[in-house]
């Protein structure tokens, strides 16, 4: 099975999405908008459906409301990630205090004194 893509429903066709331009999953009542680099899309979904059913290690889970494209990630400060949109922009995301070691864990970061 190949995973560097999903189709997700957009209106009534099924569109292909590149998972490396996923930049990030959030959850909004019941419903997730998947923000890519081109496009939102919103589904009818909760965030867990999405997660379990995206089977991509670069996507990890860093709130109850996020599930972010690891690759995206430009700077953390913090409980902060700051995701890269290109041109110098960049989208904040707070992490969950229980989730902050789990993550940080993912990345190779060298410590000074």
């Amino acid at each position: 099975m190949d995973y560097s893509s999903i189709f997700i429903l957009d209106k009534s066709a099924y569109v292909k999405i590149p998972v490396n331009q996923i930049l990030l999953a959030e959850a909004d009542g019941a419903y997730v908008k998947i923000i890519s680099a081109n496009k939102h899309y919103q589904l009818t979904t909760n965030l867990k459906t999405v997660q379990d059913q995206i089977k991509v290690p670069d996507l990890i889970r860093v709130s109850r409301k996020h599930l972010v494209n690891k690759n995206h990630i430009s700077k953390i400060c913090g409980n902060t990630l700051y995701l890269s949109l290109g041109d110098s922009a960049e989208l904040a995301v707070t992490v969950s205090k229980a989730l902050r070691r789990e993550i940080l864990s993912q990345f190779q970061i060298i410590k000074t004194k």
